[in-house]
C-alpha cells in the first residue's frame, strides 16, 4: 500500500511541476508595439504583417503576426506579442475601401495609405534592408503612413 502512495505522490507532483512549466510566460517572448500616424481617411482597415528575414518579407508569405483594425482615428497602436528575438521588417496597408488590396491610380501609384518599419521606401516598396529592425526585448517603433 505504502508503494502505491508514492506512486500517486510521484505522478501528482510531476504533473503540477508540468502544469506549472505551462503556465509560465514564454522565454524569450518579447511584445512590440507599433504607432501608426498620418492616416488620411479615417474610414476602412489597416493591415498590418510581421514578416521575420528577407525571404519572407520579399515574397510576402510567413507572416509571424499580422492584425486588421478598423480606422477610427488619424493613428493607432497595435500591439504584437510573444515574438521571438531576432530580426523584422513590417509592411502596412490602409485599405480605405476594404476590398482586400492596395488600389492604385493609372500610373500606378498608390492611392491609398502604405508604409514601412523605418518608414522605408521613399520611392517605392521599401527593401527589407530598408524595413528590417531587431527584437531583443520589448521593443516600440512610429511608422507614418503615406
Amino acid at each position: 500500500m505504502k508503494n502505491v502512495i508514492n506512486k500517486s505522490m510521484l505522478t501528482a507532483s510531476s504533473i503540477a511541476a508540468l502544469v506549472s512549466l505551462l503556465l509560465q510566460p514564454l522565454a524569450n517572448a518579447d511584445t512590440l508595439t507599433v504607432n501608426l500616424d498620418n492616416i488620411q481617411a479615417q474610414q476602412g482597415s489597416l493591415m498590418v504583417a510581421v514578416y521575420q528575414g528577407e525571404e519572407s518579407y520579399s515574397a510576402n508569405k510567413g507572416v509571424v503576426a499580422s492584425t486588421k483594425k478598423t480606422v477610427t482615428s488619424e493613428s493607432h497602436t497595435v500591439v504584437f506579442t510573444d515574438l521571438a528575438p531576432g530580426e523584422y521588417a513590417i509592411k502596412v496597408m490602409h485599405d480605405e475601401n476594404d476590398n482586400g488590396s492596395l488600389d492604385t491610380n493609372f500610373l500606378g501609384i498608390p492611392s491609398e495609405g502604405y508604409g514601412f518599419s523605418n518608414n522605408g521606401g521613399s520611392f517605392g516598396p521599401a527593401s527589407y534592408d530598408d524595413a528590417k529592425f531587431t527584437v531583443d526585448g520589448d521593443a516600440q517603433l512610429t511608422i507614418h503612413l503615406r
